[in-house]
């Protein structure tokens, strides 16, 4: 069972339904080494960051996961919902939000110098994808409803996948 951060953090204090069920999943599902830190704001480069889901364990590293309630589809290389493009589009905040992680830690220095942070978006209302995925996201990096059900496989296949087996 993987460890909330802190231990009573209050899961009604998430902006929806949808975040709870992700950060319920990852406590239920993960190993009690991940420690899982909702809803995580960064102030970095002039601008206000807002992570849904920090991951951390001592093997596998960090993880960002953005979380999106939306029924999801791609068209033409771009995250669709209920008619419209997503602004901003999902991995690109993912990868934003973790590199402004990432620069953050790396600024502490030592060990934490050459951290990487994976990234990936979960979409708790999604079974399945409607659509190619646009050409710079994997689709380990893609939580869909089947993926939260197993969450240890998903995100242990998320950073296996980002970093080249290592």
């Amino acid at each position: 069972m993987g460890r909330l951060v802190p231990d009573e953090f209050p899961l009604s204090s998430l902006r929806n339904d949808a975040e709870r069920r992700v950060v319920e999943a990852f406590r239920d599902g993960l190993s009690d080494g991940w420690l899982i830190l909702p809803d995580v704001g960064l102030r970095a480069d002039r601008r206000d960051h807002q992570l849904d889901v920090v991951l951390v364990h001592a093997d596998w590293g960090v993880v960002d996961i953005e979380v999106k309630g939306h029924r999801m589809r791609v068209r033409d290389g771009a995250w669709w919902s209920n008619g419209q493009p997503l602004d901003p589009q999902p991995m690109r905040q993912a990868q934003d939000n973790a590199y402004a992680l990432r620069n953050r830690l790396r600024a502490h220095g030592g060990e934490l110098e050459r951290v990487d942070v994976e990234y990936g978006v979960a979409l708790p209302n999604t079974t399945a994808i409607d659509g190619a995925l646009p050409p710079d996201t994997a689709a380990v990096q893609i939580l869909t409803v089947g993926s939260l059900d197993e969450p240890q496989d998903a995100i242990e296949s998320l950073v296996s996948d980002r970093r080249g087996g290592r």
